[in-house]
């Protein structure tokens, strides 16, 4: 079956989405190509200056998951999956508590410090570190600006002994034993362009600092090359879609799509590629907050498309308090599988070894 570009009939109504052509370059506004031009050199005056400087040393073991473009690289799976292999390894670790993702929460709506739990309000906390509680109960997931603060919340008063650091890679105030570096695995770079030009938050040779590189996709293979050249161990990752019971009987039963995250083609043609029957939808921008008249909006068009069900995406649904309609709203789950998990598990043994010794 051939796998289409998100239809222009998804984006009808929506607000931006923070897509990047991934195979070609972008057609940059008049503004953008002078602001990426400061951009750039800023970022990486930045980053020279944490190369020289003694930063935050938590009393864990951190582990960096993050990626060099704006969303859509599978962050939040990659934590997820990437707890329960070291809860699977060592099973002291799967102790509620010992293991702590610490977030921004980006998005959110106070800057105070949260401790998540799976009712917690996504205002407060942000939609990712809420789906990551609610995911795996047993972590704890704990949000603040601050990282630092955030790590000595986790150890001391949690009784953390592992640390996950979300979207770690440009923070650079807090140190880290791991940096794991996601990649979409066909075309690492998107447009190859720092932002607003396109969505690389630091140009291809920050890669130097990290660890491991996770290529993400069924093709890893440009990723892949790419570690090879830089002499970096190498995982892939394989995102695996699982449609909720009432759609993966039937693929025919016509839906609607409702989606706010930073790569809305990918989502489609996954349900494409399953062979779902996708009639129409609506793509708004990542992290996006729903309001009544947005969501009244998406049921009137859905029943009046002839669909059956609104579905979305597990992160949407953090974010969708309520849904009063006749159109049953379905939520479809990522996950990502590793591929060459010896690489992974290598790197990531000595400091499961670090964080037991703390609890023996």
């Amino acid at each position: 079956m051939q796998v289409l570009n998100l239809p222009d009939h998804l984006l009808s109504r929506s607000s931006f989405t923070a897509e990047f052509p991934l195979d070609r370059p972008a057609r940059p506004g008049w503004l953008t190509v002078p602001l990426a031009a400061v951009y750039g050199p800023a970022a990486d005056m930045y980053h020279r200056v944490f190369d020289s400087i003694h930063v935050f040393h938590a009393p864990a073991p951190v582990i960096s998951i993050g990626n060099l473009v704006v969303g859509g690289t599978g962050k939040t799976p990659c934590t997820i999956e990437l707890a329960r292999m070291i809860m699977e390894i060592e099973p002291r670790l799967a102790a509620a508590n010992a293991i702590a993702v610490l977030s921004r929460g980006f998005g959110r709506a106070t800057s105070d410090m949260v401790v998540v739990e799976p009712n917690s309000d996504y205002h407060r906390t942000g939609d990712e570190p809420l789906l990551i509680k609610q995911a795996e109960p047993r972590l704890a997931v704990v949000v603040h600006v601050d990282r630092n603060k955030s790590a000595l919340l986790a150890v001391h008063k949690l009784g953390s002994r592992l640390l996950l650091l979300d979207d770690g890679f440009q923070n650079r105030r807090l140190a880290r034993d791991l940096d794991v570096v996601l990649l979409d695995g066909a075309h690492p770079f998107g447009n190859g362009k720092v932002l607003p030009a396109g969505p690389l938050r630091e140009g291809r040779r920050a890669l130097i600092r990290a660890s491991l590189i996770i290529g993400v996709g069924k093709d890893f293979s440009v990723a892949q090359k790419l570690a090879a050249d830089l002499g970096k161990p190498f995982a892939g990752a394989i995102p695996k879609l699982t449609l909720p019971l009432e759609l993966s009987t039937d693929l025919s039963t016509p839906v609607y799509l409702l989606t706010s995250i930073a790569r809305p083609s990918r989502f489609y043609n996954m349900l494409v590629t399953k062979g779902l029957n996708v009639l129409s939808g609506e793509a708004f921008g990542d992290h996006h907050r729903f309001t009544r008249k947005e969501l009244d909006g998406v049921a009137k068009a859905a029943e009046q498309a002839g669909a059956k069900y609104v579905l979305t995406t597990s992160k949407d649904r953090v974010r969708i308090q309520s849904w009063p309609y006749q159109t049953p709203l379905l939520v479809a789950n990522l996950r990502l599988d590793f591929v060459h998990r010896d690489e992974l598990e290598a790197l990531v043994r000595p400091l499961i070894g670090s964080a037991v010794k703390s609890v023996e």
